[in-house]
């Protein structure tokens, strides 16, 4: 008798997994994603700790950003650059 109930204890948690997993959706990410360009890269630290600096998007070229984190977060460009040249 107890083999019979661990049995169909069992078969009842192999159901109930099996549904919850065929629930789920596949979810594919693009191949072009891994080669996109990233909005931000090459985070710095200031050396107080005060400010973050980093690359970021404008006009289609990298230029340098800073964030303030004394400041709410407040976030400011640097340059304006509109041709290739700021790599780090």
């Amino acid at each position: 008798m107890l083999r019979s109930c661990v049995q169909l204890l069992v078969v009842l948690v192999i159901v109930c997994l099996s549904q919850a997993c065929g629930n789920r959706k596949s979810h594919f990410i693009p191949v072009e994603d891994f080669f996109s360009s990233s909005e931000k890269t090459n985070f710095k630290l200031s050396p107080n700790g005060k400010y973050i600096a980093y690359l970021g998007q404008y006009n289609g070229q990298q230029n340098i950003y800073i964030i303030h984190l004394d400041e709410g977060n407040m976030e400011s460009r640097l340059t304006a650059e509109t041709e290739p040249g700021i790599h780090s």
